[in-house]
C-alpha cells in the first residue's frame, strides 16, 4: 500500500484507506521529502496532509515487453553508445545534474546536489547504464536502470543536451538499454512528463504503451 526511504521518499500504490495511508506518512520517523502517487490519487491525499507541496510534476507511467518492443532501426551514427559504470562518473555527472534540473527538480533552488551525485554514483556501480558520447568525448545522452523487480525493469534519466537533440540519440540509448533488458526480463517500464511530447513520441515507437499517470509530489 505504501512504502517509503530514510530520506523521506514516499512510494504510494493503489491506497484502499487513504485515512491509513496519511497516519502512515504523519507517524514515519522520517520527514516527508517527496511523494509518488497515481494522479487520480493526487487531490484526495493532499487534502488529507497537513504539509503544502512545494512542487507537483505529472508524468505516463508506461511499459513494454518482449512482446511488444520495436528495437530502433541499425542506424549508423556518429556517435557511441556504450554500457556505462561508475568509472565514467565524471564524464556523466553534468549530465545527470541537467536531466535532474530539467526532469524532476524544475530548478536548482532546492537541489540536494551532494546527495544526488552520491546516489548517482551508487546508481552507475549497480544498474545497467547506457549513454551516447559525441567526437570528442562528451557524454550527450544517457538512460539507466532505476529499479527492478523479479521480472521486471524500471529506466529512468533519459536525457539528452540540448544542442545534441532532434539526432535520435535518446531514441538509440533508450532502445540499447531495453533491448539488453529485455534479453534478462519480461518487461521495461517508465516515467515520462506529460508535457514531454516529444519523448513520449520516442517511447512509443519503441512499443512502449502508457498504463496510467502519476504525480510526483515535493514537500
Amino acid at each position: 500500500m505504501a512504502a517509503y526511504t530514510n530520506s523521506g521518499n514516499f512510494y504510494i500504490k493503489n491506497p484502499e484507506d487513504m485515512t491509513k495511508i496519511v497516519d502512515i506518512i504523519k507517524k514515519s520517523p522520517v520527514n516527508l521529502h517527496s511523494m509518488y502517487i497515481e494522479e487520480k490519487f493526487l487531490n484526495l491525499i493532499l487534502k488529507n496532509l497537513s504539509s503544502k507541496p512545494r512542487n507537483i510534476i505529472k508524468y505516463h507511467f508506461m511499459k513494454t515487453d518482449i512482446h511488444s518492443f520495436i528495437p530502433d532501426k541499425p542506424i549508423k551514427y556518429p556517435y557511441d553508445c556504450v554500457k556505462c559504470s561508475d568509472k565514467d562518473f565524471e564524464s556523466l555527472k553534468n549530465l545527470h545534474y541537467n536531466y535532474h534540473l530539467e526532469e524532476v527538480y524544475n530548478d536548482d533552488s532546492y537541489y540536494p546536489y551532494d546527495y544526488e551525485m552520491t546516489a548517482y554514483k551508487k546508481l552507475l556501480s549497480k544498474r545497467i547504464n547506457y549513454a551516447v558520447f559525441n567526437e570528442g568525448g562528451l557524454a550527450v545522452s544517457k538512460a539507466n536502470v532505476n529499479a527492478e523487480s523479479q521480472n521486471s525493469y524500471q529506466i529512468g534519466g533519459v536525457y539528452t543536451l540540448k544542442n545534441f537533440r532532434n539526432r535520435g540519440l535518446s531514441k538509440i540509448c533508450v532502445s540499447s538499454l531495453t533491448g539488453k533488458l529485455l534479453d534478462k526480463k519480461d518487461s521495461v517500464y517508465l516515467y515520462v512528463k506529460k508535457e514531454n511530447i516529444p519523448a513520449i513520441s520516442v517511447y512509443k515507437s519503441l512499443g512502449f504503451t502508457i498504463l496510467y499517470d502519476a504525480a510526483l509530489i515535493y514537500f
